[in-house]
């Protein structure tokens, strides 16, 4: 049956092994210096390993594969990691089964998913090629026109510098606009100081990079909703 489990892109990876050690489940290991799917099994889709390559050489994609066994995976994942490695399993077992946050989509009527900068996986697909919108929470919602004007067409991520740790956001920002495909960041922030912190984040994430070729423009949204510039 067609699910979602993670393919490797043998000439993108160099083998340095951070998608083996974010894999709860054990499913990865590096044979002969380059990541490889040890069990489909062993796979549950959820792509925690994405988000960890340096080297965009991981990806979820829907194929025909046997099902995810947990049993199995568990019993693996003993084998090969001891208790700690089970305890480890259980707890992201648990993660993925309340929140689907961490699942990738770009299914019909979803642009993108997931958008929290918490959650995004930095090498993910649907950033490629694309302006990204770095959005303040509340803007989506305080004006009604910014689907229209602003994301057609661009991948986006969300986030509060008032009321979120943002302490990742940084690194976060600069892996995924490391990517030379992303020619423009825009910062989307609502007129009052406290979102000014977007723009400072994105900006010194930006300069993190070493590109000199990316733009950080900045667009202001009033408290009434109207895009300022």
């Amino acid at each position: 049956m067609p699910r979602k489990i993670v393919r490797i892109d043998e000439e993108r990876c160099d083998g340095c092994g951070m998608c083996v050690t974010a894999c709860a489940e054990g499913a990865l290991a590096i044979v002969d210096g380059k990541a490889r799917l040890v069990g489909e099994i062993f796979c549950d889709g959820f792509g925690d390993c994405v988000g960890e390559c340096p080297q965009g050489a991981m990806t979820i994609v829907d194929e025909d594969a046997p099902a995810y066994d947990p049993v199995a995976t568990r019993a693996h994942v003993a084998t090969i990691g001891g208790a700690e490695a089970v305890r480890r399993f259980d707890a992201a077992a648990h993660a993925h089964a309340g929140c689907p946050g961490s699942r990738m989509s770009t299914a019909p009527g979803v642009t993108q998913w997931p958008i929290q900068l918490h959650l995004v996986p930095p090498q993910a697909p649907f950033f490629r090629g694309k302006e990204l919108v770095v959005l303040n929470t509340c803007g989506a919602v305080a004006s009604r026109d910014l689907h229209g004007t602003i994301l057609d067409g661009r991948s986006v991520v969300v986030g509060c510098p008032k009321l979120d740790d943002t302490r990742p956001y940084a690194a976060k920002l600069a892996a995924i606009l490391s990517d030379p495909s992303i020619p423009r960041a825009i910062v989307v922030r609502m007129e009052v100081p406290c979102c000014g912190g977007l723009t400072a984040i994105t900006r010194s994430a930006a300069v993190a990079t070493g590109r000199t070729d990316l733009e950080v423009r900045e667009v202001v949204i009033g408290v009434d909703g109207t895009v300022r510039n």
